[in-house]
């Protein structure tokens, strides 16, 4: 075995343990500078003012006692309506917008079309990766506005 003499390994233990430090830092540094950036909720102000508008529409879903389902498709994604009774909910009309948890803006939605069958509209949008998605579900029902939000996996 060779034997390292002491007045050179424990300079190169220093430089290394500095050296090593050096490296981490530019590591974390890079992982900090990795993700989207700061992540501002668009049109924030005009949400703020009209927030107990949005209260409202949420405390209409649960008042109502309806049930949601997003079905992903491609390209083409389904939502069901269901009332508390689970019966189908008819003539609605409103949005989808998809989102991911870690972003503020809408990745990707679109109107609900009603297809043949009660209770269940289609909507365009593209789910891009796999993981957890929010369905931002605005519908209007008799002029009156509802919200709710959809937590779902997608998992392919």
């Amino acid at each position: 075995m060779v034997r390292v003499p002491p007045h050179i390994f424990w300079p190169a233990f220093v430089v290394g343990l500095l050296m090593f430090n050096v490296g981490m830092s530019f590591t974390i540094l890079f992982m900090a500078q990795s993700d989207d950036g700061p992540q501002i909720i668009p049109d924030y102000y005009t949400r703020s003012i009209h927030f107990e508008e949005e209260l409202q529409a949420r405390q209409a879903f649960t008042n109502r006692g309806w049930q949601v389902q997003v079905i992903p498709g491609s390209p083409r994604h389904t939502l069901v309506v269901v009332d508390v009774d689970e019966m189908p909910v008819v003539g609605l009309t409103g949005e989808v917008l998809l989102k991911r948890p870690h972003l503020s803006e809408a990745q990707s939605g679109g109107e609900l079309v009603a297809t043949e069958l009660d209770g269940v509209y289609a909507f365009e949008g593209d789910l891009y990766e796999v993981g957890r998605w929010f369905a931002d579900v605005h519908l209007v029902d008799g002029g009156e506005f509802v919200y709710v939000r959809h937590e779902f996996s997608l998992i392919r």
